[in-house]
């Protein structure tokens, strides 16, 4: 049991202040609504000890990141279950509360619970929150609250979430293999260049032999490394900072998303994990209720690559001029058959289940891209970086015979 100190309005509007001795603050939330009472602030009595705890705890730097989209999803799908359940929105807020493990989206229920019980609905007390939610949420949460399904709408967002998270995932882990191997391939030759051949430069310069031209190429690189290695490194630290920084900016980061678009597979697999992302967000929406413009504009906020973004943008514009969507999304970036189905599904008034059914292919088509892509890098990086440590123990061999037979 604890100490709960309150703040409360009755039914004449007067304020009263007191203290309960409940287990939780859901419970004492639970009593206070039985006595007829408006809740203005509810807060745990603590002792020294937890002050001092919670004190420290406001210097953990983990409290202070940005809400995750795991973080989003659990919420989400929490919510959803609460709701029907049968607890009132305020009740689902309070119950979730404490089981929020980041400090940013703990912070923002406790404002949304208290902006509801002074009389917002849960869209506008979200909206207030856009540091933490989405604008897809709200826009969702609004079209729920007029149809009374925010239980539906909590799930769908839960459920968008997971896709989203499991495309990114496996964007991630496809590139993450190639990664880790060219990094460790790099550094080997490095420690073999840098470390390893000055050292047997030196073992073979004093026996005054005459090396072979793959060792004296080697010995070349060596010293041209050592030399200006340290500038180059310099370099293309200045080189990976510029394209950072250009990326921040509006035209250069669409120029870079477009070159990215272009490179063999990976162009193809971010179309691939966009058009998947961008049909089941429609989906969804289509299916909340909300218009076939609202719905194109929000789907066009979700892609994170600027050109898809650009396209879906330019469809939004042309809806807004009078055109079908299929004729909108006529763009350079989307494919011919979403442009076909969509076709279909205006005709047959089931655009929700096409773009439904354009998600799960996408998702499909990016594993089969995701599965090539892998198939083609790694035996591409273990011939390159076989071949480039290969030479290097080749001249190394080299070397050691010429010293052997007096250079013959």
């Amino acid at each position: 049991m604890a100490d709960f100190r309150y703040v409360a309005l009755d039914k004449q509007g007067k304020e009263v202040r007191g203290t309960l001795d409940v287990e939780s603050e859901t419970e004492a939330a639970s009593e206070l609504r039985l006595q007829g009472l408006f809740i203005v602030e509810i807060e745990k009595l603590q002792g020294h000890k937890q002050r001092l705890i919670d004190y420290l705890g406001h210097l953990n730097p983990r409290r202070y990141k940005r809400v995750a989209s795991a973080d989003l999803l659990m919420f989400f799908r929490q919510m959803s279950l609460l709701l029907r359940s049968g607890h009132t929105i305020v009740q689902a807020l309070e119950s979730v509360e404490p089981l929020i493990k980041r400090y940013r989206l703990k912070r923002a229920v406790k404002r949304m619970v208290v902006n509801i019980q002074e009389g917002m609905t849960f869209s506008a007390a979200m909206a207030e929150e856009k540091s933490v939610f989405p604008d897809i949420a709200v826009s969702l949460l609004t079209a729920g609250e007029v149809t009374g399904e925010t239980d539906k709408i909590m799930g769908r967002l839960s459920e968008d979430l997971d896709k989203a998270i499991e495309i990114k995932r496996k964007l991630i882990s496809s590139l993450t293999y190639p990664l880790i191997v060219v990094l460790a391939s790099i550094a080997v030759i490095l420690f073999l260049v840098i470390g390893v051949v000055p050292k047997f430069a030196t073992f073979l310069g004093a026996r005054n032999a005459e090396l072979p031209a793959s060792t004296q190429a080697l010995m070349d690189m060596s010293e041209w490394m050592q030399d200006y290695g340290p500038m180059l490194g310099i370099g293309v630290a200045i080189a990976v900072f510029l394209i950072l920084a250009a990326y921040t900016q509006e035209k250069s980061r669409f120029f870079i998303d477009r070159m990215i678009l272009k490179l063999p597979l990976i162009g193809s697999s971010i179309i691939a994990a966009g058009m998947a992302k961008t049909s089941w967000t429609l989906s969804m929406m289509l299916a909340s209720g909300l218009t076939v413009l609202d719905s194109v504009r929000i789907a066009s906020a979700i892609n994170a690559n600027s050109v898809l973004k650009h396209s879906f943008n330019q469809a939004a514009e042309r809806i807004v001029q009078g055109e079908k969507l299929a004729v909108a999304l006529r763009q350079k970036e989307i494919p011919d058959m979403v442009l076909h189905l969509v076709a279909s599904g205006e005709v047959s008034g089931e655009l929700g289940e096409v773009f439904d059914e354009l998600g799960a292919f996408y998702h499909k088509e990016l594993d089969s891209r995701i599965k090539a892509m892998t198939s083609m890098i790694e035996p591409a990086l273990t011939l390159i970086v076989g071949g480039m440590v290969g030479f290097v123990y080749v001249s190394f061999f080299q070397a050691i015979f010429a010293v052997a037979t007096g250079g013959r």
